[in-house]
């Protein structure tokens, strides 16, 4: 049997060096547990996440653990919502 398709709203949290910031993201995705999926994507958003990634302190180190990314937020939008925020991030 075929899940249904989410859509999810991504937002990760970045330090690089002194420089915080967040990216922002929207997917779509068949899988049930979303927040699971949103932790592999950040674990391997610099990469491979099998080859560098570090995972301590809520996130995940990575590039050398230089640069540690958290899930900030995710949730399941609408399919209205999504469409406008795909026209911009």
């Amino acid at each position: 049997m075929s899940h249904p398709m989410h859509k999810i709203f991504l937002n990760l949290e970045i330090t690089d060096g002194e420089r915080e910031y967040n990216s922002l993201s929207v997917h779509q995705s068949h899988r049930e547990d979303y927040q699971q999926w949103a932790r592999e994507y950040a674990a391997s958003f610099y990469g491979d996440s099998n080859s560098d990634t570090e995972e301590a302190d809520g996130g995940y180190y990575q590039v050398g653990g230089e640069v540690p990314v958290k899930v900030y937020d995710v949730r399941v939008i609408t399919d209205a919502e999504y469409a406008t925020l795909k026209k911009f991030l």
